[in-house]
């Protein structure tokens, strides 16, 4: 796949997956040898799909939003803005209806047409200010 084939893969990843919560696309676009990380047991689509439901339980609402996309050979490195509101227990801290809006970065590896492989990472510290687990 060419680098442009492999920016709209996870393009459509994010849009269709995360923000659609169209999860059963999980099966088209996610490698089964897929690791969601986050002590997740499952892999491939079907932990793709639970790596979803996880911030869909804390952050119903949730949104992500691409800021930017780059990419070379089989790696594609995107900006993302997440927001919502926490309606769920998120690291141990109950429900508190406080709305979030954090940003990060995911590195993904494609294969084969597919979403083999994620690193991210996020302002986890400051997710938990805005929660009000941690003084702002």
């Amino acid at each position: 796949m060419s680098t442009a084939d492999n920016k709209a893969l996870v393009q459509r990843y994010i849009d269709e997956v995360w923000n659609k919560r169209a999860l059963a696309l999980a099966d088209d676009l996610v490698s089964p040898s897929y690791d969601p990380g986050l002590g997740i047991p499952a892999r491939g689509a079907d932990g793709a799909r639970i790596l979803v439901q996880v911030f869909l339980g804390a952050f119903p609402d949730f949104a992500l939003k691409t800021e930017d996309v780059f990419g070379e050979d089989d790696r594609v490195a995107l900006r993302f803005t997440f927001t919502g509101t926490q309606r769920g227990p998120w690291g141990g801290v109950p429900a508190t209806g406080k709305a979030v809006r954090i940003e990060g970065t995911t590195i993904y590896r494609i294969d084969a047409g597919k979403v083999a492989a994620t690193w991210f990472s996020y302002d986890g510290v400051g997710l938990l200010q805005q929660i009000g687990a941690l003084p702002g």
